[in-house]
């Protein structure tokens, strides 16, 4: 049967002591008695008798109306009340998120469910967690067989009072045609790997969602359900009205917006505002009156509005940021290794690439260590592992785990890569180009740095910086050994990850995020045996077996990645931090002031 992330911990970065756990209590359910698979069957459950469940097994708490927490004689909160000004880095591409996965997180999160979200913690319970998925929209999930899903939905969701909605029910016929538009029509890029497996989706009856599969999949449930681009939108309020190859506006949301809460107004370059919505489905939330998400897109102006007192929250990804932060009185901030990876990209498709010799010589001049130290302060993980430490220690590779042969690639060796070298066509080096964005904080002190790493063994590194509208065409081009001017050689950016399963999501032949143009069926048939592995042990051998092989070969070549902070002021409470998926998303939305 399909597993989910099993024994998710956290990995020290040695920079845990800085947590300051937040203080407000949460709305979230205490976990029910523990659940095994149900046996195949014909109907599923009504959303009002099924517990969330998590793939594992194990009940998490559901998104059933509940009433407001109570006040505890040991704290004062949560209360109800006040705008919560948050920072954000930059405008939406647009405010159809069946067509740019860029909006959802920032934005549309806040104005509209999923059928899943991740399980943010309850008090007392570690920050950075990573947690199993529970129902939003859902109230479970059911394997009927392998290759069948049922999701029950919650009964009584109203939409907005307003034309064209007049306060209809939402039903699976809505979640049926929003996973139908993402998949198969406007075929929204990150689900494009989840349609490739998937059979059909539809209404077995008017609260329940079948997903038929093509194969099996460890993993469907934490990757296509509660994806953050899979928030589910009206579909009245398309244009043209009901057209699944039509577009959603601003003005879409603010007439169909049934989440936490609505859209009110939208200044380019400025900021997003939002109110409360009062019908919210989960009774007692949300404790804001409102969000306003303001547009900064440099940390040092979010600290600057953060001392002013302009601005509540912001998240941080620069160290030098998250250490001025630290001498900033009165500033708390929240520090968790990030559930994301920098990665470069060496294009296959190019011939100074193909050879595996080059591959493994320019692994073996780097000096990840000394990237750490000098790029993150020693804060990041050294990227040894292609898996994040933060998904769970069982799929997740140390140095001394690789094999000695396939562990020399990835400590500096400059000798050991100039012999290396010398094997290829290229013995005395050749010219490449190193493609980064300069908006990932760290990238481009890491791109010098790696440019002089390389000049020791004659590799020559043009730098090519890019921004945000540039990586969007590069990273948004399929297939990827297609000609793309501005990648022409090293593409090093920051891929964030949602499950193990997005190995599959970098490395398969015909993956749209297979940046490096891997073609290689013995990795193929790894990556497709890891899907469809029912025993959490095999799948989790498999899994480190498939790094072994992408590193052995340098497919990919891991990088430090710094940790995330968020950063608040005193008064916000009820923030349970941990960079997996979006920053409003899990830990901000059920946030209250104490003020």
């Amino acid at each position: 049967m399909p597993t989910a992330l099993r024994g998710r911990v956290v990995t020290g970065l040695g920079i845990l002591a800085l947590l300051l756990a937040a203080c407000g209590p949460s709305a979230t359910a205490t976990p029910s008695p523990t659940a095994t698979r149900p046996a195949p069957a014909t109907e599923a459950p009504r959303a009002t008798a099924t517990p969330a469940v998590a793939a594992t097994g194990t009940p998490v708490p559901t998104a059933a109306p509940s009433p407001a927490p109570k006040a505890t004689p040991a704290t004062t909160g949560p209360k109800y009340g006040g705008v919560l000004r948050i920072r954000t880095t930059g405008d939406p591409e647009s405010w159809d998120t069946g067509r740019d996965h860029g909006v959802p997180g920032e934005y549309m999160l806040w104005a509209y469910p999923r059928l899943f979200t991740f399980y943010r913690g309850a008090p007392g319970e570690q920050q950075c967690q990573v947690y199993p998925i529970k129902g939003e929209l859902a109230t479970g999930f059911k394997w009927v067989d392998d290759l069948t899903l049922d999701v029950p939905i919650q009964q009584g969701v109203r939409l907005p009072q307003g034309a064209p909605f007049n306060g209809r029910e939402l039903t699976a016929e809505d979640v049926v045609f929003y996973f139908n538009r993402a998949m198969f029509v406007t075929k929204l890029n990150p689900l494009l790997n989840m349609a490739a497996i998937t059979e059909s989706v539809t209404a077995t009856d008017k609260y329940t969602v079948r997903f038929k599969l093509k194969s099996a999949h460890a993993e469907y449930p934490e990757i296509a359900l509660a994806y953050h681009a899979t928030a589910i939108l009206p579909r009245e309020t398309l244009n043209p009205p009901g057209d699944p190859n039509g577009r959603y506006s601003f003005e879409s949301h603010v007439a169909g917006a049934y989440g936490r809460f609505r859209p009110t107004r939208y200044i380019p370059a400025v900021s997003t505002e939002f109110e409360k919505n009062p019908n919210f489905f989960i009774k007692g939330l949300p404790y804001l009156d409102g969000v306003s998400l303001k547009i900064i897109p440099e940390e040092p102006t979010m600290v600057a509005a953060m001392r002013g007192g302009r601005l509540d929250s912001g998240l941080v990804r620069s160290t030098e940021t998250m250490e001025e932060v630290r001498k900033v009185g009165g500033l708390q901030q929240e520090i968790c290794p990030a559930a994301s990876t920098v990665m470069a990209w060496m294009k296959l498709s190019m011939p100074e690439f193909q050879d595996v010799n080059v591959r493994r010589a320019i692994s073996m001049a780097l000096d990840r260590e000394a990237l750490n130290k000098l790029v993150y302060r020693g804060l990041a993980s050294n990227g040894f592992s292609l898996v994040p430490g933060l998904l769970g220690k069982e799929w997740t590779m140390e140095l001394n785990d690789y094999p000695p042969d396939v562990r020399r690639y990835l400590v500096r060796d400059v000798n050991a890569a100039k012999s290396m070298l010398s094997k290829s066509a290229y013995p005395n080096g050749f010219t490449t180009k190193l493609t980064y964005w300069s908006g990932q904080a760290g990238l481009g002190p890491m791109a010098e740095a790696i440019t002089s790493m390389l000049d020791d063994i004659g590799i020559k590194i043009q730098l090519d910086s890019i921004n945000r509208t540039e990586l969007n065409i590069i990273v948004g081009q399929y297939p990827w050994d297609m000609p793309i001017t501005k990648y022409q050689g090293m593409l090093m950016i920051l891929s964030f990850w949602t499950a193990v399963d997005d190995l599959y999501t970098y490395s398969y032949s015909t993956s749209i995020r297979n940046r490096s143009v891997i073609k290689d069926p013995e990795l193929d048939r790894m990556l497709q045996e890891q899907r469809s592995a029912t025993d959490p042990a095999k799948r989790a051998q498999i899994v480190k077996d498939i790094q072994v092989r992408l590193i052995d070969q340098m497919y990919i070549l891991g990088l430090p990645t710094s940790p995330f902070s968020e950063t608040h002021q005193p008064y916000v409470k009820g923030i349970y931090f941990k960079t997996y998926g979006w920053y409003d998303g899990e830990p901000m939305r059920d946030v209250w002031l104490d003020k």
